[in-house]
């Protein structure tokens, strides 16, 4: 399960990991994984 804060924009084509807590913005195209979900990859699958 993946917690996403309130008011939080999710851009398009972003990958989230699993039991991951996003509290911030998540830039389009882009893989975030982790407590405070940061981003450390490009989605390039799709």
């Amino acid at each position: 399960m993946t917690a996403v804060h309130q008011f939080c924009i999710i851009g398009a084509h972003v990958m989230v990991g699993g039991c991951s807590g996003v509290a911030q913005d998540v830039p389009p195209y882009v893989i975030a994984q982790g407590n405070h979900a940061t981003p450390f990859g490009v989605n390039i699958e799709g």
